[in-house]
């Protein structure tokens, strides 16, 4: 994932709140999920 937005040029970062709740879900759904949704912001990404 990181190559990707490396050659568009877009720098991925991420924070998580020390507050935040518990996530208690299918992980490899939660992976899918996540995956498409960063891939698809740097896909579109101008």
């Amino acid at each position: 994932m990181e190559s990707r937005a490396a050659e568009r040029k877009v720098r991925l970062t991420w924070s998580v709140a020390a507050d935040a709740p518990r996530l208690f879900a299918d992980e490899r759904a939660i992976r899918q999920i996540l995956f498409n949704l960063i891939s698809n912001a740097i896909k579109f990404t101008p």
